[in-house]
């Protein structure tokens, strides 16, 4: 008696296993937007910081800071998009040919 809920598996082609992977990469670097984006927000603060006293207030005349201060809220609400474009990565090749799951895709 075969499951019709799920068809017969197939293997997955070398082409298809690489398109996986670059799949997995993608949502890696989705995930580690935020912590990233951020880190070089902060480098960047503790970069100025280490400057002379004359040096930034130049750079706080010119917006230096107040940029910064834009990129923390839009890197916030970036990854609220791309968490969205994520929420349904494990279940992406559910539509495939293979056996309706996710094929062990791990992301």
């Amino acid at each position: 008696m075969t499951n019709s809920k799920h068809p017969p598996q197939k293997e997955m082609t070398t082409e298809e296993k690489e398109e996986v992977e670059h799949f997995r990469k993608v949502i890696a670097a989705f995930k580690s937007y935020k912590h990233d984006s951020e880190m070089r927000v902060s480098k960047s603060m503790q970069n100025f910081q280490l400057l002379p006293i004359a040096h930034q207030t130049i750079l706080i005349k010119h917006g230096f800071k107040t940029d910064l201060e834009n990129r923390k809220s839009c890197i916030a609400l970036n990854y609220v998009v791309l968490s969205d474009i994520i929420s349904d990565a494990a279940t992406m090749f559910e539509n495939s040919s293979y056996n309706g799951e996710n094929q062990g895709i791990i992301l």
